[in-house]
C-alpha cells in the first residue's frame, strides 16, 4: 500500500478537475477547507463521500 499525502491528493485533485488516483479513484471526493482551531490557518483535507440516493436497498 503506498502512503500518499493527503497534500498530494489535493494537488493532484486541483490539477486534473477533480479526479483523484489511487484509494479514492473509485469514489467522489470533495475539497473540504476548515480553519484549524489552534493555528487558525486554512486546512484542506480530501473527503469521500456517497449521496444518499446511491445507496442500494
Amino acid at each position: 500500500m503506498s502512503s500518499v499525502s493527503q497534500e498530494q491528493i489535493v494537488a493532484e485533485f486541483r490539477a486534473s478537475r477533480g479526479r483523484v488516483s489511487g484509494p479514492l479513484s473509485d469514489g467522489r471526493v470533495l475539497l473540504l477547507t476548515t480553519v484549524d482551531a489552534t493555528s487558525g490557518e486554512n486546512v484542506t483535507v480530501p473527503v469521500r463521500f456517497q449521496h444518499a440516493s446511491d445507496e442500494t436497498a
